[in-house]
This record gives C-alpha cells, structure tokens and sequence, in this order.
C-alpha cells in the first residue's frame, strides 16, 4: 500500500515503515494460520481477512469492518481485480466473490468449479480472471456482458421467439414451444392463454401498446387483452390465415399485425384487412418500420412498400427491381430507413437511394433479423452468428462511402448469450424504459446495459511463429545442407526464433508462415490482416486463419506482416514482421540473361533453319495432343450416361416405391382397415415425408446446385461440407478469406464442382480424421484449397492417371483458364488447388 509492505499473521497484522514493523492489529490467538490473508486494494488501502472478519486499512488505520459469516474452511489467498471485487480462495470450500455493492457470491462443485480446492486469482490486461486450484487445473473467468433471464427456469433453453418490456419493469417473453411468459420481481411466470386446447404454447409475437393492452400471437391466432381482463380473439378474416409473424405499434398507436398471408391493422377499436386493393401482396409478411414522416413501411416476401396516403407502393431499386429478402425494418433520427436483409447484410434507404453496408464493409455476417438503437447511438443487431454492435454513425460513414470498413462488435455465448442464433419475426428485441436491451435467441432471452458496456480496449501482441517451405529435389546443394527442423526430404520447418538473416534456396516454393495473437477473451473471434511486401503490397483479409500460404515465390526480397484484431475489433497496427529472401537459381540471375540474349542474337540465323523442323514437329503433337482430347470427351460423355442411369434408376426404384407406401399407409388409415394405431400410423408416415425429401433434395442438389445461385459460393461450400461431415463423420473446417459480394457463376459453379469431387475423393480413397477447405481472393481470381490428412497418393502414378474425377476437375478449371495443381504423396495427405480468374481470359 502505496510502497509499504504489510503483513497478516495469526497474531501480528501491520506494515513496514522503512525502518521497522509497525503493528496495525493483535489478532485473537483463535484465528488460525490457514484463516489468515491480505491484499492490496486498487481503491487505495489494503484488504486484511482474518477469519470470518474481513477489515480494511489506508495509511496504517483501520477504516472499515466486516463479518462474513458465509466463509468456511481455510483460506489459500486473496485478491482484487479491477472492478474492486474481491476474490477469495479457499482450502476445500470453492471461491468466493464479494461484489463492489457488497453482495457475496459462492462458487462450489455444485455450481461449476471442478474442485473445491482453489489457490489463487490473476487477472490478466484484458480483465479475464484465471483460476488456479488444486486438482482442477487452470480456468478462465471472463466477464459477461449479457444477463440470461430466467436461467434454469421454463425459458431456459426454450426457444424465444419475441419479447417486449411491460410498463412495470418486467418483460413479456413468447416461448414457441412452452407459449406466453412474464418475468418480474417474482421470477418467471406462466399467463395462460386460450388456444385449440385451451392452452396456447407455439408463442410467435409479444406486444404491450402504449394504452397498455397486452398482443399475443401464436401459431393459431392473435390475441389481445385489457388490463388484467380475460384474452379475446382478434377478428382475423379466414383469407389472411394464421400464424402471427409480427405485431408492431406506430406513432399513432395503430397495432400492425403481420401473419404469413397478409396485414391487419387495428385503429382504434376496429380491424381491417389490407390486400391488394391497398397495394399490399396478400402474401408473407416479415415485418414493419415507420420513417420519421409517420408513412409505415412493409417488408414481405415479394418486396418493400411504403404507405403513401391511403395505399401502398412498392419501394424499387435503380435498376426497377423490387427488395426481396428484407426481414427488419428501422428508422433513424437522419431520415434513413435500415433494412437487414436474408443474404446481403443492410441497405439503408434515404431521400430516394440505395446504399449497402454489408460483409465487404466488415459486417460479420450477411443475415441481418433485428435492428434496435440504444441512448448511446449504437445499432444492435441479431442475427443467425450473434448480437452485431454498431455505432450509427459510422454506418452512416461506410454507406456514403467516406470510409472503408466498419468498426463493430458481434456478441455471442462467449459475451453471455444463451444461443449465438437469434430468431426472425417483430419484434425479437426492445429497449425498456430504462434503456436495458433484451433479446430473443433459440435457447432463451438476454439482457444487457448498453450503458455499461465495456470494450476490450488492449489490442493483442502478434507474434510470428513458425515458417515452413518446400524445397525440389533438384535444387542444388540441398542433401548436402543440414537445416535445424527439417521434416522429410523435401520439407523444411523453422521455429521462431527464427535465423536472421532468413535466406531460401533456389525452387522454394509452398511457404507457409505461422502466427498467434495473444488474446484470451475470445480466441475464437481474433481476426488477422496480412500483407507480403515485395509481392502484394495490399491487407489481405486472413479471418480467424493462423496460417498463411504463399506456393509460387519468384527469387526476390520479401517482407511478410501481419496484423490482428482482439474480440472487439482493436487493432494491433504494428502487428509482426518476418523479413526473408529467395535466392534464384543461377539461369535466374541478371548475369545469366544477359549471356543468353548475346547468344541468341549470334544464333539467330541458324534459328531461322531450324524453325521448319520446329514446326512439323509442333503439327504432329497438336495431333496426339487432338486425340487425347477425343478419347477423353468420350470417357467424359460415358460418365455423364452412367451418372444418368444411376440417377433414373434411383427415382423409379426408390423414390417412386417409397411414395407408394405411404400412400398405402395413409389410404389404410383413411379407410379404418390398418391395424396400427392411427397416431402411430401419422408418426411412420411424417418420418418416411421428411427422409423422402431430405433424398429428393440430396438428388436434385446433385443435378443442380439451387443453393449456389440463391445465396452463393460460400453458403453453398459450407453446406455441401456439412453435408459431407454428417455422412462421412469427419469434420470440414471452412475458412473463407476476402471475397467478392458477387460471383460470375460459371468459376463459381467450376469451384463447386471442384470442392464436391475432392471431398467425393476423400470420402472414397483418403480415410481422413479431418478436412479443411479454404476460398480466397487471389490475383483477380478465386483460390480454393481442399486439405485433408489421409493417405494421399502419387500424383503422376497411375492411379491418378486414370482417375476421371481428377481429369474432369484439371479440364473444368482450365477451360476457364484457370490452373489445377494436386499435392500429394503416400501417407502425407493431399492438397486440391484450385485458382479460376474471375473472367473468363480471351483467347
């Protein structure tokens, strides 16, 4: 305590003055030595618990004291971290917390702690705490930001679905499978609402309008209750259907409400149905918005409409196309109405123009279901990865183009989410009085103070770690170099510290360069930049990535430095650097170049001779190279029969015979002559429904890929990875680096193809324990990687010779100009790589 050491006996308690000991306090020669510890205080003092009385002293005098009767057994240590909690370890009874508004909380085997026998407590820059104990090992405390309500309760893990804030400060929460719940002052209560059997329990919508009647929709009807009155049915008319989707007040205190067929609203005590005559589709409706003008806005399945005096019209892009895909609407103080898209993250609407902020800004994801501002000026975001935090602003800068990318957040289970999953529907997120936030997610609600929330503000130290090339056989001097870390003949691997200066052979080729970013709030969400002087002068987007691959390096000096990001999106700018050279061969050297033009200039008539054999020679390998072709278009248009047989023999055997049977079964129930019980019979009959359409889908994803043209290569890659990791057991890590937003689709459709043949080959010939498939933005084009560790194989043998799979994938990508290179060899795995430009090279 500011430069005085104290110390906390059994019977002694008092500092050192420079000079001598002075005692502070005698303690009871009761206490203990296991019941005896002290610790500085960040306030200013020191903390001194001697055993149950816990007391603390600034400048040498007692100042405060305190009993904690809640203690038991002995103490290893204590300590207190930055938000002055103080934390105390035990011998045998867990951990303890006693809070900065004096609340004591305990930790045991009971409620997550491994043992009960805890040693100490650190807190690392980025306020995480770490455990030690005794038996347990090391854990990780970090801070949550996120409030799960009602946890252990009905709500948990139910999937929610909507929640509103009632006037007296508890929350109203729709469950889909449990119904209509409110939580308050006494816990988490069940408000029955009258459904088909008296009970209604798919909760969709949960709305409390201003004049303070309760909205409740659900997968049947829509209700609405006064007061504390009984709840009466809205008059839906039959043409608009069921199943409420979205309830929404305006600044008028109309109630809008949203099912899959179509819009009522309620103005003042009476409902009345808009359609078509109004300019509304009568069809799927997701949700609402009002614009600072008072005009509502509508976002459905055919587009967006504004209200415009008694009707609607139908807000069109520049090129005259409706907005599909919209799912949330929201308005802003400067006239902007946001909109989050199913696939293309937000476009904002004003004065006319359309603008896009999406994942080429920066935005984490490309699904946008939620929008809601705090006091602070920050968007708070749901959607399928998290909670996205941006400020308002800076969307507005990156939308008008003034800046580049965006600065946010994306909030998950790490940050104390229930679920990272949010639903779609209106509302799924409000903002209390109080201005608290609370979510809906699959697997319960959250809460969180925007205004006490804190950025990881220490930007993480990047270290490179390890760099590993591939030398050919050939390059000279190579068996007769001893190199430190060398695995194999022809690969080199180097840990840091690594050799200055760092110079590589002649043929170096497939460089890979290793990095971390020290950063343990998060791991997972640490995002890297790199760029390699020399080559590529531009960041290039690495993700989550810890690797780097470089396979073609010209002779030349390079300089490779990589950046990284924290959870929250503070850069390290400085980063690491890794300075290197490769050395050229001697036909590389400028000395060598300039002999060879000195002895074509002297050999320039003797060329002129020599260059009618040349070409009868190149005429008779155009021909061997033609047939070649022939006889491979044949093996081609044979695969492509067989494929189709395969595939008709699969309807008519399988499919067709299946429908059949259910079909039997259902006649046999409709007609009262089957012998199994008809819920029985129902259940066989769903389950066979839902495996036939998952085989129909798998059949016609084979045919044609619809995935890829409505949502694009990188859904498509992902899902045809889970696909394989669901079949084949074996787990698909899909890395996507910078990509562009649009896609032509024939190098789309070639990547595709070329990642479902590799994994098909994988499946078949690897027996990989995993796979990792990366795609890229490289030198105007696209890079796609298909990695896996299984057996391999011999690239220019045989068998690869004769696969017509590899032959297939090498033809596809080079009649896009494109270039196939395989990595393999027995035992070491195999590399697919595949590069297509981005346009189609002419000839």
């Amino acid at each position: 305590e500011d430069g005085r050491w104290w110390l906390a006996q059994r019977r002694f308690v008092g500092f050192w003055n420079g000079e001598q000991w002075v005692q502070a306090l005698a303690p009871s020669p009761s206490v203990g030595r296991s019941e005896v510890a002290c610790a500085s205080s960040r306030g200013g003092g020191v903390w001194v618990l001697l055993a149950k009385e816990l007391l603390k002293f600034r400048g040498g005098s007692e100042v405060s004291r305190r009993s904690l009767p809640q203690l038991r057994g002995g103490i290893w240590s204590m300590s207190e971290d930055s938000r002055t909690n103080l934390w105390i370890c035990s011998y045998d009874s867990g951990l303890f917390q006693l809070t900065a508004d004096g609340d004591l909380h305990h930790w045991t085997t009971t409620n997550g702690l491994e043992t009960a026998s805890t040693r100490g407590i650190f807190e690392d820059r980025e306020e995480n705490l770490w455990l030690g104990s005794s038996g347990g090992g090391l854990r990780r405390l970090t801070p949550r930001r996120f409030l799960e309500v009602g946890a252990g309760s009905a709500l948990s893990p139910k999937v929610a679905r909507s929640v509103w804030p009632a006037r007296d400060q508890a929350i109203w929460v729709a469950l889909f499978d449990a119904g209509l719940f409110r939580h308050g002052e006494t816990g988490m209560v069940r408000v029955l609402v009258p459904g088909p059997k008296n009970e209604s329990t798919y909760g969709l919508a949960v709305l409390e309008d201003r004049a303070g009647r309760l909205w409740y929709g659900d997968a049947d009807y829509c209700w609405r209750r006064n007061g504390q009155e009984r709840f009466e049915k809205v008059p839906l008319k039959p043409a608009v259907g069921a199943s409420v989707t979205a309830l929404f007040e305006d600044s008028r205190g109309r109630i809008w409400i949203a099912t899959r067929e179509g819009v009522v609203v309620c103005d003042g005590g009476s409902f009345r149905q808009i359609g078509p005559e109004a300019g509304l589709p009568g069809s799927e409706i997701a949700g609402f918005g009002q614009e600072e003008s008072g005009a509502v806005w509508v976002a459905g399945s055919e587009g967006v409409f504004r209200e415009e005096n008694t009707g609607f019209i139908g807000v069109r892009t520049a090129d005259g196309q409706p907005l599909r895909g919209v799912l949330c609407l929201k308005a802003d103080a400067d006239g902007a109405i946001w909109m989050g898209t199913r696939a293309a993250g937000l476009t904002r609407w004003r004065h006319g123009r359309m603008d896009r902020v999406g994942a080429e800004h920066g935005l984490p994801d490309r699904e946008v279901r939620g929008i809601i501002e705090d006091a602070q000026g920050h968007f708070w975001m749901p959607s399928s990865r998290g909670i996205i935090r941006a400020k308002r602003e800076q969307l507005h800068a990156v939308a008008d183009g003034i800046v580049a990318r965006l600065d946010c957040q994306i909030l998950d289970q790490n940050d104390g989410l229930p679920s990272a999953e949010c639903p779609s529907g209106q509302p799924t997120c409000a903002r209390d009085a109080g201005g608290r936030m609370w979510f809906a997610t699959q697997k319960g609600v959250a809460m969180i103070d925007p205004a006490r929330f804190r950025l990881n503000s220490q930007p993480p130290p990047v270290h490179v770690e390890q760099l590993t090339y591939r030398v050919p056989h050939s390059a000279p001097g190579r068996r007769e170099r001893e190199v430190p870390g060398a695995s194999g003949h022809d690969e080199v691997r180097l840990t840091a510290p690594l050799p200055l200066p760092l110079r590589l052979p002649p043929g170096s080729y497939g460089l890979e360069i290793e990095y971390a970013a020290l950063s343990y709030s998060a791991p997972e969400k640490i995002r890297f930049q790199f760029r390699l002087e020399g080559d590529r002068p531009e960041w290039q987007e690495a993700g989550n990535r810890r690797i780097v691959r470089f396979y073609q390096m010209h002779p030349g000096d390079y300089v490779f430095r990589i950046r990284a990001a924290n959870n929250d999106g503070v850069w390290n700018e400085a980063g690491a650097s890794l300075a290197f050279s490769v050395l050229p061969f001697y036909w590389q050297t400028v000395w060598f170049r300039a002999a060879v033009a000195l002895l074509l200039v002297g050999l320039g008539a003797a060329g002129v001779g020599l260059w009618s054999q040349s070409r009868v020679r190149r005429a008779g390998e155009r021909e061997r190279a033609a047939g070649q072709i022939r006889e491979l278009a044949g093996r081609l248009i044979d695969a492509q029969e067989q494929e189709r047989g395969r595939l008709a023999r699969e309807l008519h055997d399988d499919i067709t015979q299946r429908l059949a049977r259910l079909a039997i079964d259902v006649g046999r129930c409709e007609l009262g002559t089957s012998e199994v019980p008809p819920a029985e019979t129902a259940r066989g009959v769903r389950e066979g429904l839902v495996e036939l359409s998952e085989n129909v889908h798998a059949l016609s994803y084979r045919l044609h890929p619809s995935i890829l043209e409505d949502l694009g290569l990188a859904t498509a890659l992902r899902a045809e990875s889970e696909h394989f990791t669901r079949l084949e057991s074996v787990p698909v890590d899909v890395k996507l680096g910078e990509i562009p937003q649009e896609i032509p689709r024939e190098p789309a459709l070639c990547l595709f193809r070329v990642a479902q043949e590799a994994l098909r080959n994988i499946a078949r010939h690897a027996r990989a324990r995993a796979v990792e498939l990366s795609l890229r933005g490289m030198d105007d084009g696209l890079q796609l990687a298909v990695r896996d560790d299984g057996s391999g194989f011999d690239p220019a043998g045989p068998r690869a010779r004769a696969s017509l799979g590899l032959v297939s994938m090498r033809e596809r990508v080079h009649s896009l100009g494109g270039e196939l290179d395989i990595e393999s060899a027995p035992g070491r795995g195999t590399t697919v790589l595949a590069w297509v430009p981005m346009k189609r090279k002419k000839a």
